[in-house]
């Protein structure tokens, strides 16, 4: 994982600056075939902590591709300051504060048992084992934890802030073309660094957090959601929202970018780009409170959908319109040029219909008790893509608010939810194209198991 990681800092930083004609032939054909490794940087295993970066590392990569024409590069420093740089902002933004969420609970943590041991505070005080078993079991416990928060709640917040700063000196610094590709060998070393620095904290730090749970250490007075996806070709987004005391609820700062949730094992003919395999955690966990609200949308995840978000656009003719540089689940286009056509060939993939039917048992299994029971909605099309053909969606989101008194919530806090979908895609392009000139339509279904539990943690 390090090392995809890595490869993938090294394409961001080095295709993220204005280029000069004499470096472009020998900077950028390595970063293109680099850059198809990016498929593999989000597996099955990365975690809460670390997937909002690898992910943006993988739209960042796939949208530059292209970059390998000289012609296109006067809008490069354009589409890093507007599109992708703020993306991956965003997503460093929201691993900081997942992180934060998680030094907070190691806080409270050590608050509980100093508040049910008022002597653990003391400097000199160390309990006997023989006297009192139950006092030193604890302080150990209380040890193992306070010693955790104080060795890495400054570090976590000191590369996160590094993280973040690169993110914005770069992005100021293409957008005014101060650097160049020449300049390379000096830069990586400043955003490769400080991005590696993190990832390397990050995966320390939940190390440690999962050993003190496992552990026995963690009192177990927060909680926490872990979301399962049996689906074969169905992908969820998971945001957390919390309530602000006048009925509204905000989403929360970890989650503004959404925890994809993959399918496990998708079948070959699911997926239309190699390396074929999974495409990311089949499971996450997110902390939660009690009356906080879980939001879950789902979409089919067939061939067609992966072609959208995983294509690598590339080639020597070939670019994407600018309406793709930010890759997401729900448009992909470009165009190829053609010597002997005055316009190029457009090639464009959207979904424009997709519905949902959700059937739910375990605790969710309606019984008249509203204020347990999850609800169904439907996203307005615009808002995950306001341009192109509309986009309808029809019961494609799940609000569950939690409730209120933690152990009737965790009495009655997992169940399952059986979804189908299905997706209808219209393809326009040279291969699509019907004598009408009308776009071809294409179906994609999906059905599988979504599990959600709540535990304490």
């Amino acid at each position: 994982m390090n090392r995809l990681f890595l490869i993938a800092l090294v394409i961001i930083v080095s295709i993220s600056t204005p280029a000069v004609a004499e470096d472009v032939g020998g900077v950028l054909p390595q970063l293109l075939v680099e850059s198809e490794v990016m498929l593999l940087a989000v597996s099955p295993l990365s975690s809460p902590f670390t997937q909002p970066l690898l992910e943006s590392w993988i739209a960042a990569s796939l949208a530059f591709t292209y970059a390998q024409e000289t012609q296109y590069r006067s809008n490069l420093s354009e589409m890093i300051t507007t599109y992708n740089l703020l993306e991956v902002d965003k997503s460093v933004r929201t691993t900081a504060a997942l992180s934060d969420r998680a030094l907070k609970k190691l806080k409270d943590d050590v608050t509980f048992y100093v508040d049910k041991y008022p002597r653990f505070k003391d400097s000199g005080y160390a309990p006997n084992r023989d006297d009192d078993p139950d006092a030193y079991r604890h302080f150990q416990h209380y040890q193992a934890i306070k010693k955790t928060y104080e060795t890495q709640a400054e570090p976590l917040r000191a590369a996160a802030k590094d993280a973040i700063d690169a993110v914005d000196t770069l992005r100021v610094r293409s957008g005014t073309g101060k650097f160049y590709l020449s300049d390379l060998k000096k830069e990586n070393g400043f955003l490769w660094g400080k991005m590696n620095a993190l990832y390397k904290q990050l995966t320390y730090f939940e190390k440690n957090v999962t050993d003190l749970d496992d552990q026995g250490h963690s009192p177990k007075e927060s909680l926490r959601v872990i979301i399962k996806n049996y689906a074969p070709n169905l992908v969820f987004f998971v945001q957390i929202a919390q309530p602000d005391g006048q009925g509204n609820f905000k989403v929360s700062d970890y989650t503004k970018y959404p925890i994809a949730v993959y399918p496990k094992n998708p079948p070959q003919d699911m997926q239309s780009v190699d390396p074929k395999g999974p495409r990311g955690p089949w499971r996450t966990w997110l902390p939660i409170n009690t009356s906080d609200k879980i939001i879950i949308r789902v979409a089919t995840m067939g061939p067609v959908r992966d072609r959208i978000r995983f294509l690598p656009i590339k080639g020597s003719d070939v670019r994407p319109h600018l309406d793709s540089l930010v890759r997401g689940y729900y448009y992909l286009a470009y165009e190829t040029n053609v010597p002997e056509r005055a316009a190029p060939l457009v090639s464009r993939w959207s979904p424009v219909n997709e519905q949902y039917s959700w059937k739910f048992d375990g605790e969710w299994e309606p019984l008249g008790d509203t204020a347990n029971d999850p609800k169904i909605f439907s996203t307005p099309g615009k808002e995950l893509r306001g341009f192109g053909p509309q986009l309808t969606l029809t019961n494609d989101k799940l609000e569950w608010i939690l409730l209120s008194d933690k152990e009737s919530l965790l009495g009655r806090g997992s169940g399952n939810a059986t979804i189908k979908g299905k997706t209808q895609y219209e393809w326009y392009g040279p291969a699509a194209a019907k004598p009408t000139g009308k776009p071809e339509i294409l179906d994609e279904e999906g059905e599988g198991v979504l599990r959600v539990e709540i535990e304490k943690w």
